[in-house]
């Protein structure tokens, strides 16, 4: 998500960065299974 000039910016990236963190572990988890 791209907001510019905003407070939201900081905290949709770290919503954004722990979902990627989600998926990346959810992927390693099913490659490991």
């Amino acid at each position: 998500s791209t907001q510019s000039g905003d407070v939201g910016s900081e905290s949709t990236s770290a919503i954004e960065s722990s979902r990627l963190k989600s998926h990346n572990s959810r992927s390693i988890h099913v490659t490991s299974v």
